[in-house]
Order: structure tokens, then C-alpha cells, then sequence
């Protein structure tokens, strides 16, 4: 087994920092930028000259080292930043951030401005919580053979046993106490009106008080959401609002404005701006899973504007942009899956003749990747702001605008 002294650099993407010997490149998990640690070398491609490690020692300690507040913070894979102090998370996840922008994305600034304070990321507290902790209501837990509740170890399928978790909401803690079939796999999510637990779990076997009904209703933006128990709805109770308020700020809806909401889920955005547009406007929400297409009818039955479409996003730009070049919309929003967009989605949006384009992005790396496509089709990245809504994990979420390099172009001004 092989261990290493080494200076640490800066963070990198997954939550390690980076570090170099005379041979290698290494990813050190457990450190922080400044520090001397020795690592244990965990594994390596590229015939050795790119190493992945385990912080072991720290010699030198950083100013924003802390101690993690979960006991199983060194082994569990969910939380990979606890050892860093909550508010340096941001800055981060924020260097990270521009790092893939810069380096993925071809950018040097954003609208002339330096990326060191173009691209920051915004803490997001949650009432009552202490900073970093109580945020998640929505998870996944496993059961080892015995019935054990836990979560699996970084980059493995063992399961961690552990009785509480510090970033779930306190109404999920009992699914760490109770005692699950062996082997469970379980989608555990909270709202003000019920908990549910899903998966390999009949109707007695969940805690006492819990449902095991497969939808829980989410208040959020002055409505409510029905959503699949284990489907997709924002993990952090604060999400919903500030990624509504952030779409809004930067797409400045109109009456009557044409809006695409894509990936839309439930139904989230397309509600938020549905007052926005207006009745004299449209929006044509696209998502390509049933169960939450069938759910945002309901969630939006009382929204005449609202179109919903049960169907794959880049069909539906095809043949929309075919039959309407340039004049499909004037807003796009979209949130797609973490790899991105992808080329040929991007392409046809810059078809719809839209003025302004909110880009929701989950994974930097591939917002990066859409971003140099965007701008080999002639629009440029115009905002991008973070916000960390995945504390004590390197995770980040952004909302992106980008509008076109001629706006006079597409006949319809921004703003």
C-alpha cells in the first residue's frame, strides 16, 4: 500500500483536491487546498500517472478544517465535504465551478466580467437548521443483510449502517432507527402533510406514522405539488423557490410571452411563471417520464396557458423548429438530466427564435460542455450563478442564461 506526502492544491471536480508528484497527477479525497497530508493511494489509470487517495494524516491543517458532525463522515459516500467549514463549501464549489467553465467551456469572463467574480455560489440556509445540516427531504437508504439502515460507501455497494443523519430533515431520522428487510433498497421523502417510504417495503413495514403511498403533496411557490414518492422533486426544502426566483430574475417574463419549459418534471417552472405570461401567453411544458407528466396535469389543471406534452424533449424540438423555424418561443427554461443537454438539443433551441434561454444545471461539467456548444451557434453565456443546494457534498446546482450575440436578430430584445 502506497502512501504519499503531499501539498494540496486546488479542489477539483467529485470532491477531491488535486496534488502532484515528480510522476503523477493525484486526487486526494479528504483534504483541503494549503494542506500537507499524507494519502493513501487507492487507485490510479492511466499506466500511474494519474493517482486517486485517501487523506490518512493531515500534518498541516487549513484554517477551514473542521470536524465532521457525522460519525460516519470518513466512510459513508453520500457527504464528501463535512471536514469543510460550511461557508468555505461555497467557495469551493463556486472555484470549481469556473475551473470546468474555463477550462470545458471555452470561457475566459462572462459579459467582460473576470470569472473570479462572475461565478459565486450562494449558501442557502434553512430555517431553524444549523448551517449545512437539516436540508435534505428526499433519499435513499439501504439495509444491510440484518436490516440495518444505512447508506453505501463511497464508490461501493456496501452498506454503511448508521442511526442518524445530519443533512435529512428530522421527520426522515426515524427510517435510521427502524429496523428494514434485509437487503431493502427504500425511497424515503417528507412534506408538511406526510413522510412515505417506498420499495422493498410492504404497507406494516414502514415507521410508525409513515406511508407507504407512491405520491406526497410539496407546498412550494404559493402552490401545491403532487409528486411521486421516489420520483424526482428538488431534495432540498429551500430549492423549489430559489430556482423559480433565479429563472424569473433572469428570463424577465412578459404577458403574453411564448415560454418552453423542458425536462419540466411536475410541472414546477411551468406553474411559477404561468401568472407571468399571462393569459394571453403560452407555455408548452415537455417531459418524457409518464408518471410525472400524468402528475403535472393535475398539479396544473387550474393553468389554461399551460400545454403539457408527454414527450421526448429533442423530438419535440424537431419537429417543432421544422414546422415553425424561428418562431417557436420566446423564453426557454430547461433542467435537464445531469449529462447535460447535449449537442443536438442545443442546436435546435437556438432554433426556436427564443430571446433568452434559463439554463437549470445540476452537473458543471456538462453545463460547460452546452456552453461551448452555444457558443459555436452564436450565443454566449450571459449569467451564471451557483447555489450550494447540496451541502456537505460537492454537488452544485446553477441557472445559466443565455441569449444570442445578435439579439436584434432574433427581433425580440432582452429584457
Amino acid at each position: 500500500m502506497t502512501v504519499l506526502t503531499l501539498t494540496v492544491g486546488a479542489p477539483a471536480a467529485g470532491g477531491s483536491c488535486v496534488a502532484h508528484t515528480d510522476e503523477a497527477t493525484v486526487f486526494v479525497r479528504g483534504a483541503l487546498p494549503g494542506e500537507t497530508v499524507r494519502a493513501t493511494v487507492v487507485g490510479s489509470i492511466k499506466s500511474g500517472r494519474i493517482l486517486f487517495a485517501r487523506t490518512t494524516e493531515v500534518m498541516t491543517p487549513s484554517e477551514f478544517r473542521v470536524t465532521p458532525p457525522c460519525p460516519v463522515a470518513n466512510r459513508c459516500g453520500g457527504c464528501d465535504l463535512q471536514h469543510v467549514h460550511p461557508a468555505e463549501q461555497a467557495e469551493w464549489k463556486a472555484s470549481v465551478l469556473r475551473d470546468q467553465l474555463m477550462r470545458i467551456g471555452g470561457t475566459t469572463d462572462i459579459a467582460g466580467e473576470p470569472m473570479a467574480t462572475a461565478v459565486t455560489v450562494l449558501v442557502v440556509p434553512v430555517a431553524g437548521a444549523e448551517p449545512g445540516l437539516g436540508w435534505r427531504s428526499r433519499a435513499t437508504i439501504h439495509a444491510n443483510a440484518s436490516g440495518a439502515p444505512g447508506f453505501y460507501a463511497y464508490r461501493s455497494r456496501e452498506v454503511v449502517p448508521t442511526t442518524h443523519c445530519p443533512v435529512l430533515v428530522p421527520a426522515l431520522q426515524p427510517a435510521l432507527a427502524h429496523r428494514w428487510p434485509g437487503g431493502a433498497q427504500v425511497s424515503i421523502a417528507a412534506s408538511s402533510d406526510r413522510v412515505t417510504a417506498v420499495g422493498d417495503v410492504g404497507r406494516s413495514g414502514v415507521p410508525a406514522g409513515w406511508s407507504s403511498r407512491a405520491w406526497l403533496e410539496q407546498a412550494a411557490v404559493g402552490r401545491t405539488w403532487r409528486v411521486a414518492s421516489d420520483g424526482f422533486w428538488q431534495s432540498h426544502v429551500e430549492a423549489p423557490a430559489v430556482l423559480t426566483a433565479a429563472v424569473r430574475q433572469v428570463l424577465v417574463p412578459r404577458a403574453g410571452d411564448r415560454l418552453l419549459d423542458l425536462y419540466s418534471g411536475v410541472g414546477l417552472f411551468a406553474g411559477a411563471l404561468a401568472e407571468d405570461v399571462g393569459i394571453t401567453g403560452r407555455i408548452d411544458a415537455v417531459e418524457v417520464d409518464t408518471t410525472a407528466a400524468r402528475l403535472a396535469r393535475r398539479n396544473l389543471h387550474d393553468c389554461p396557458q399551460v400545454q403539457l406534452h408527454n414527450a421526448d424533449v429533442r423530438q419535440f424540438l424537431a419537429e417543432r423548429t421544422t414546422a415553425q423555424p424561428g418562431e417557436v418561443a420566446d423564453l426557454v427554461v430547461l433542467d435537464p438530466p445531469r449529462a447535460g443537454a447535449g449537442a443536438a438539443t442545443v442546436r435546435l433551441l437556438t432554433q426556436t427564435g427564443a430571446r433568452a434561454i434559463a439554463y437549470v444545471a445540476c452537473d458543471g461539467a456538462a453545463l460547460a460542455r452546452d456552453v461551448r456548444t452555444f457558443a459555436e451557434l452564436g450565443w454566449h453565456l450571459a449569467t451564471v450563478q451557483g447555489f450550494d443546494l447540496y451541502p456537505m457534498s460537492h454537488h452544485t446546482e446553477a441557472v445559466a442564461l443565455f441569449t444570442p450575440d445578435n439579439a436584434e436578430a432574433t427581433g425580440r430584445a432582452v429584457g
